[in-house]
């Protein structure tokens, strides 16, 4: 049990990456002094708490924490006084385990995915920098996020463009109120994009257009069935030049 979990900042992928290994390992190795180190059946089991809403970084696609938040009201003490005493003094705990052990398990997978509940969604979104949340915020509405800026789509359609370079982007991204606009780079930037599949167009130039701002890195945001065919890059420079007019 880890009681009151909260991961600092400059680690926090790094442990969830160790728990993810420990959570489903079949078998851990055991040091002792003096002997070999030798394996044994991993039977663990982990639960933690925590009264922060961001006590796990976790992954979107995570499989492995199933995440559950306790909105109960408080009780009134004399709950707890007889809670403490029938757990302590009259078999309660006993009862429990006795309840667990005869639970009715039938079509439970325990290899399958953890359950998906709001405060994972939300334990999820909490962990995401802002340049991640940014980007999430495209996935789910590319036409309102997109145009929410007047540089960012066609004055005559209203429409958001379908190609960005990653300054464009990057500037976009910063043009937004957050303190942490300072650490939105290309870098930065472009390894959100990936994270949410969002691609470089297909030419032969790595993802890279001669633009007439220069040899730039060009995202599709929208219409990526279309575009992803497309790996000719004078094709790909005309389109998104003739959304710029």
């Amino acid at each position: 049990m880890g009681d009151e979990i909260a991961c600092e900042d400059n680690n926090r992928r790094a442990i969830y990456t160790k728990m993810k290994a420990w959570i489903t390992q079949l078998e851990v190795f055991v040091t002792e002094k003096y002997v070999p180190d030798y394996k044994i059946r991993d039977c663990l089991n982990y639960y933690f708490n925590s009264n922060s809403p961001d006590a796990f970084y976790l992954v979107d696609e995570d499989r492995r924490f199933a995440i559950f938040e306790a909105q109960g009201a408080v009780m009134k003490p004399q709950f707890y006084k007889d809670f403490i005493e029938w757990r302590d003094t009259k078999g309660g705990a006993e009862a429990l385990m006795y309840h667990l052990l005869h639970l009715d398990l039938a079509g439970f997978d325990p290899k399958g995915r953890a359950p998906e509940t709001r405060a994972k969604r939300e334990m999820i979104a909490g962990g995401r920098s802002y340049v991640e949340s940014w980007v999430e915020s495209v996935t789910q509405a590319p036409l309102e996020t997109l145009n929410m800026s007047a540089r960012n789509f066609d004055p005559k359609t209203r429409t958001a463009f379908k190609l960005y370079t990653i300054s464009e982007l990057v500037g976009f991204a910063k043009s937004h109120q957050t303190e942490e606009k300072g650490f939105v780079s290309d870098k930065t930037l472009g390894k959100a994009l990936a994270k949410f599949k969002f691609k470089k167009v297909q030419s032969s130039e790595d993802g890279r257009l001669h633009l007439p701002q220069g040899f730039q890195a060009v995202w599709v945001m929208r219409d990526a069935d279309r575009l992803l065919k497309v790996v000719d890059p004078t094709k790909l420079r005309d389109e998104y030049l003739k959304e710029r007019k």
